[in-house]
């Protein structure tokens, strides 16, 4: 990212280089094809780490978005469940729950 957290992207990458070198001497493998630098998100389980902050995983929204609505108790907890993983980006979401199981 280009300013992650307010430093600099030099300093980012003057650190990434320290730390492949640090894993180097320390005999510890990475596959530089598999890194990325510079880039403006990063994946990190299940969430999307940007400059600006965190935000859910387009994928685990589609997937919930996708779903059949729940037709007994145990589908109804999957879904639930799948929700709370992304509670922490919907506003009041235990009222508009409270509102969907309750009707």
């Amino acid at each position: 990212m280009h300013n992650w957290c307010g430093v600099p992207m030099s300093k980012n990458m003057n650190e990434a280089r320290a730390s492949i070198t640090k894993m180097s001497r320390q005999e510890l493998k990475l596959n530089l094809d598999k890194c990325k630098f510079k880039v403006d998100e990063v994946p990190y389980i299940g969430h999307i780490l940007t400059s600006d902050g965190v935000k859910p995983d387009i994928k685990k929204v589609k997937a919930i978005r996708d779903m059949h609505p729940p037709t007994n108790i145990t589908e109804l907890k999957r879904f639930l469940g799948m929700v709370n993983y992304v509670a922490k980006f919907v506003d009041n979401l235990s009222a508009k729950t409270f509102e969907s199981t309750s009707s």
